[in-house]
């Protein structure tokens, strides 16, 4: 689910597109849009799109932690019953 949004965020053409932005144009447009707008943008923006990534990491650590525990269950399973 996660994967294509992951893989265009940090794909380097993502970064070029960005970094070649004419900065004036940017700032003019952000100005434009309302008070407090631009801040919001700068600060916000780079967090909502990692958003999903560190989603994904968070799950791939529940499942870690979950497996561990329950490779250790099964195995003190096994030695209880021999």
């Amino acid at each position: 689910m996660h994967s294509p949004s992951r893989r265009d965020i940090l794909s380097p053409s993502s970064r070029r597109t960005l970094e070649t932005l004419p900065k004036q144009i940017v700032s003019e447009a952000l100005r434009s849009c309302g008070k407090g707008f631009q801040p919001a943008v700068k600060f916000y923006l780079p967090k909502l799109l990692l958003g999903p990534i560190y989603h994904c990491f968070q799950y791939f650590s529940y499942i870690e932690v979950n497996f561990n525990k329950t490779f250790v269950f099964i195995y003190i399973t096994f030695l209880f019953s021999s």
